[in-house]
């Protein structure tokens, strides 16, 4: 029975965000209780109450592009489209062209590059994020940032990453 309700949900969830999840797949096969822990990491992904959605979904393609090139850059970019991200600024942070973003989205773009990178950057980055922000909106970038690495991570781990193997994100 959870069998068949996962599956029902994974095509769902291929069929919104472009891409396939066989991991999640083999994961139900595998490990239910795991996929129940992971299945959490959702709602942790899509968190925005404070962050513009420009700013929100800069940082996720940027971590996703930090991570990978194929499948979750993909799915980073239409979820930004589903978001309603306009196409020129989602274009704009997979060419890493912070000139030609907006000054909130180039300021997103540039500490997340910074906390993925461990460049040790990010201090006055996250103070101006702070400032425009507060704590909340620093936070809700730390979980954006986050969450977009963790899945690339646990796909590459698991042998589905389709690093590097496809075309370019298409927008």
């Amino acid at each position: 029975m959870i069998q068949r309700l996962v599956a029902a949900m994974t095509r769902r969830e291929e069929k919104r965000l472009g891409a396939s999840l066989e991991y999640v797949r083999y994961m139900s096969r595998h490990s239910v209780g795991a996929l129940m822990k992971f299945s959490k990491l959702k709602g942790i992904s899509e968190f925005r109450r404070v962050l513009p959605k420009d700013v929100f979904h800069t940082a996720k393609l940027v971590g996703a592009l930090h991570e990978d090139c194929g499948s979750c850059v993909q799915i980073a970019v239409n979820v930004a489209k589903e978001d309603g991200v306009a196409p020129d600024l989602i274009r704009a942070v997979l060419a890493g062209d912070t000139e030609a973003l907006p000054e909130t989205a180039a300021l997103a773009h540039r500490f997340t590059a910074a906390v993925a990178n461990r460049s040790h950057d990010e201090g006055e980055l996250r103070d101006e994020l702070l400032r425009r922000y507060g704590d909340k909106g620093v936070i809700e970038m730390a979980l954006a940032i986050g969450s977009a690495q963790i899945f690339p991570v646990v796909k590459r781990a698991l042998g589905y990453a389709e690093a590097c193997a496809t075309s370019p994100a298409t927008v």
